[in-house]
């Protein structure tokens, strides 16, 4: 396995969640695991930020078009650095494909699903959905305490689970009294 800089590890484990849904496409355990594949192939996970022969660089190697792109579009500027390259990446893992990525290439998805590196990270921790727009404060701007607004979403969304159950539950038990009390009369 190739080693991972403590950089890319933190940006893929931040912005993987955005290409689990092309990780699992293609039997990779978490996005976070596909971005730091295709920084490998695309850049040696930072050993050669380009440019390439097209103009590509970053760390996942985006090129001059689509980078202004990104950044009028998404906000993020995937030359400025390793997580906005990954962030960038992520984004374009939701809106095209891994297929897309290096299109002229006919072995490119192989070099990415063999590519020796993987992410220490082993599961999805937040949905599969595109990043809020840039000019949404995020939730350390908003002073949610990052990890604990987690928890406190976490704990919520139980309750409300919880609850439902409960709801749906108590609704069978009027019906079948309901049903009972009709049957025996």
């Amino acid at each position: 396995m190739a080693r991972v800089p403590k950089a890319a590890q933190e940006a893929a484990e931040r912005w993987g969640h955005l290409a689990e849904g092309q990780a699992h496409k293609y039997g990779l355990p978490n996005g976070a695991t596909l971005l730091l594949k295709i920084a490998y192939v695309e850049s040696g996970l930072g050993k050669n930020l380009g440019p390439s022969s097209a103009g590509a660089r970053g760390w996942t190697q985006f090129t001059p078009e689509t980078r202004a792109a990104y950044i009028r579009q998404y906000h993020v500027d995937p030359w400025k650095n390793v997580d906005e390259a990954f962030k960038a990446t992520a984004i374009f893992m939701q809106k095209t494909g891994l297929g897309g990525y290096n299109p002229g290439s006919s072995t490119y998805i192989h070099e990415v699903l063999s590519a020796p590196v993987s992410s220490a990270h082993q599961g999805a921790t937040h949905p599969t959905a595109m990043p809020p727009p840039a000019s949404t404060p995020s939730s350390e701007e908003k002073g949610s305490g990052g990890f604990g607004g987690d928890l406190m979403h976490i704990g919520l969304v139980g309750v409300l689970v919880i609850g439902g159950v409960g709801m749906i539950g108590l609704g069978a038990m009027r019906m079948l009294g309901t049903a009972q009390r009709k049957g025996s009369t």
